[in-house]
């Protein structure tokens, strides 16, 4: 086998796993919606990514630090 031949295999078997990957791979769409809250120190409402549930933010404003609170369920239509 030549080097050329060698170079195709090698770059079909990236291509392959990459789609594989990308076939597999689980999307974030409900885990990264975008949540709102209300600051508990001045008011001011904020969002964030229902993903940082549970973590530790602080406002940009008053700087008071809080925890993201669980995300809404989300509702579905039948």
């Amino acid at each position: 086998m030549g080097w050329t031949t060698l170079l195709l295999l090698g770059l079909a078997g990236i291509g392959a796993a990459a789609l594989v990957s990308y076939l597999l791979w689980p999307t974030k769409e409900v885990e990264d919606s975008i949540c709102t809250l209300r600051c508990p120190g001045c008011g001011r409402k904020l969002r964030y990514r229902a993903s940082r549930a549970g973590h530790h933010g602080k406002c940009p404003v008053c700087k008071m630090r809080f925890e993201y609170p669980p995300a809404p369920p989300v509702e579905e239509n039948a």
